[in-house]
């Protein structure tokens, strides 16, 4: 449970990061969220994590480190003080009431000790009675936090008391100067410098504001990306956002009864300016995908914006798109940089079915073939290329029917034996991995025939007689 006494219990323990941790999931809770603390936070943890890669590394010294503790652990207290009117939100009762006063106070005690012997004043058990904090009774409050001594009424007072809050926009001293000495009384800290607003991201989409910032908007997203394709055929994949104000018939309209029966709709967080992107998943040269629309678009209010791509299957098989939609946010204080944050990412497999179109300018092979020329070559290597198999295995067998009628034969039947392996794979009753062995190995042995039938049967007039013995042996084994 994230709470705030969490918080301070781990920042007792200097467990710096998961107090960290635990205050931005307490402040993913809050609504609004308190002005820059989300921020503020993410800022610590980003830094936080740095330094430990560095100390792990060795580029950190004990003492550089130790002093890295301390000026985190003065953050995280000042962001718990700043955050104690939120108690009662945990709590359920009055602030004013004395339970907010009472849990206040053991916060106070669980800091002082979180930063015993680290703060850039002596310990509290070094400093002498004179010297020791008081509360705003002018109770001494003791070393061990038991609370002001007899006859005063008052809970404990904060020991970093709210007119002496560490300035972070300065360093704090590292470590107490040589030869000081620890009973001499400390300086008072500096007054605080105001802390800065953290920059808040201009939000100009209607709705509520999401939880973490003010830039978003709640809104729609309906994408229409079929499952299956043909091949080397484009198909359009539509993608449509708008506010989640507007009306279910007008973001759904003029869909095309293909698009109508593949479209999903969700619901996401947008900004004004978006950005759709549609890509293979693997990274692959599965498909080909032209954006019809700018990737970044404006969002406005009462209609929605559109991003169509078209996609064209290249090979057949079970692919995967992937779906990736970005908001962009603009940061006025940090000169109009825009962030990038990602709202949507979406696997989308599909499956490729048909016949890849050979274009080819090569004249018809009669049959028989009498003649094995380049034209020939080229035509099986175009083949094995588009990994048409059947026909380059159908240029060979045309060739070889009346030169060696065993080869001839084998090749027919590895004509069949291919055919039925692509209609498994497209029924899905083998995996991708299974299909793309089997090509491999039909491929290799297809082109090992290819030379010896170039070497053999070449115009130039090498001699035609061969045993075809071993090559009928491998192809027997094709496709595994």
């Amino acid at each position: 449970m994230c709470t705030l006494a969490l918080a301070t219990e781990q920042l007792q323990h200097i467990d710096l990061l998961p107090a960290l941790e635990t205050l931005r999931c307490w402040a993913d809770k809050q609504l609004p969220v308190p002005d820059g603390l989300r921020w503020e936070i993410d800022r610590l943890i980003t830094k936080v994590g740095a330094e430990t890669e560095r100390k792990a590394e060795g580029d950190l010294s004990a003492d550089d480190w130790s002093a890295f503790e301390r000026k985190i652990a003065w953050r995280i207290a000042y962001l718990l003080y700043r955050l104690d009117p939120k108690a009662e939100i945990e709590k359920g009762v009055d602030w004013a009431g004395g339970v907010g006063a009472v849990w206040k106070s053991r916060l106070d005690q669980a800091l002082v000790a979180a930063t015993k012997g680290q703060l850039p004043f002596p310990d509290p058990e070094r400093l002498n009675e004179k010297d020791r904090p008081r509360g705003h009774a002018g109770a001494i409050i003791d070393d061990k936090g038991a609370g002001p001594t007899a006859g005063s009424d008052r809970p404990i007072s904060p020991r970093i008391p709210h007119s002496d809050r560490p300035d972070f926009s300065r360093e704090e001293p590292d470590r107490m100067t040589e030869g000081e000495e620890a009973s001499s009384p400390p300086s008072p800290p500096p007054a605080p410098a105001p802390v800065p607003e953290a920059p808040r991201a201009e939000n100009g989409g209607g709705g509520p504001a999401a939880p973490g910032s003010s830039a978003f908007s709640e809104g729609r997203i309906l994408y229409a990306i079929p499952d299956k394709m043909a091949l080397q055929q484009p198909t359009n994949c539509r993608v449509r956002i708008a506010h989640g104000s507007l009306a279910d018939e007008l973001l759904s309209a003029n869909l095309t009864e293909t698009e109508r029966a593949a479209v999903r709709k969700e619901t996401i967080q947008i900004t004004p300016v978006m950005v759709v992107e549609l890509e293979e998943a693997t990274g692959s040269e599965n498909f080909r995908i032209h954006a019809q629309s700018s990737l970044e678009q404006l969002v406005l209010p009462g209609d929605y914006t559109e991003w169509v791509f078209a996609v064209t299957p290249l090979k057949p098989g079970h692919f995967a798109l992937l779906l990736r939609v970005t908001a962009k946010v603009n940061v006025p204080g940090f000169g109009e940089r825009q962030k990038d944050i990602s709202v949507l990412n979406r696997a989308i497999e599909v499956t490729a079915t048909g016949e890849v179109k050979v274009d080819t300018t090569f004249s018809m092979q009669p049959v028989p073939d009498p003649v094995w020329n380049i034209e020939d070559e080229a035509a099986v290597i175009q083949s094995i290329q588009l990994n048409r198999l059947d026909k380059a295995i159908e240029r060979l067998a045309n060739f070889l029917f009346d030169k060696d009628r065993d080869l001839h034969n084998q090749l027919i039947l590895l004509q069949g034996r291919w055919s039925e392996t692509y209609d498994f794979f497209i029924k899905q009753l083998i995996t991708l991995n299974e299909w793309q062995v089997a090509s491999q190995k039909t491929r290799l042995g297809l082109l090992g025939l290819l030379r010896d039938v170039s070497e053999i049967y070449a115009p130039a007039g090498k001699s035609k007689e061969h045993d075809w013995a071993p090559t009928i042996d491998k192809l027997q084994d094709l496709p595994a």
